[in-house]
């Protein structure tokens, strides 16, 4: 089968059909990332159906118009929401049921997924992802992970400018050098 790259909603997606009657694969990149970072997997599930996201406001999606109440941040960037766009993604694709690969913040959404959508996920495969934190997660390192998080946040807010998002992205990649290398230009 080919492959083709279009959008539903605000979510930009890539599908590449295959003839198995298995499930289809979803592929979900981490924070920063975009459906090119698991680009290379797609060979892995060869003849299955694979579809690739870029998460609300990486790569080719854009970020919706609600806000939170408090005004400043998209509304699509909260975990629950991120986790029903991919829901909704799903069923705008008739795709019933899917296994899920996510890598880091692909990783926990994918395990979101599964546990508020648990007839739509099979199997996740969730990589580099931290678990604590999810919601029901009320012990100590579930609050570190929450504060760890908000810390990062209010950290990308302030952030100004090429040169501060240039900074950013070279620390944030020397740190997780797991990740694929990028540089601004």
């Amino acid at each position: 089968g080919g492959a083709d790259a279009r959008g539903a909603a605000d979510l930009h997606y890539e599908f590449s059909a295959g003839a198995s009657s298995e499930p289809p694969v979803l592929l979900l990149h981490g924070l920063f990332g975009s459906s090119a970072d698991v680009a290379r997997l797609r060979a892995a599930f060869a003849g299955r159906d694979v579809i690739s996201v870029d998460l609300p406001g990486h790569g080719r999606s854009g970020p919706s118009l609600a806000k939170h109440a408090a005004g400043f941040e998209p509304l699509v960037f909260a975990f629950d929401a991120q986790v029903d766009a991919l829901a909704g993604l799903l069923d705008r694709l008739d795709a019933d049921l899917v296994d899920v690969v996510g890598y880091s913040l692909g990783g926990r959404l994918a395990l979101g997924l599964k546990r508020t959508h648990p007839a739509k996920v099979r199997r996740v495969v969730a990589l580099s992802a931290r678990l604590a934190g999810l919601a029901g997660d009320a012990g100590p390192e579930a609050a570190a992970r929450r504060a760890d998080d908000a810390a990062l946040a209010d950290r990308v807010r302030a952030l100004d400018g090429q040169n501060d998002w240039r900074g950013f992205f070279d620390g944030w990649y020397a740190e997780h050098d797991t990740a694929p290398k990028r540089g601004l230009k």
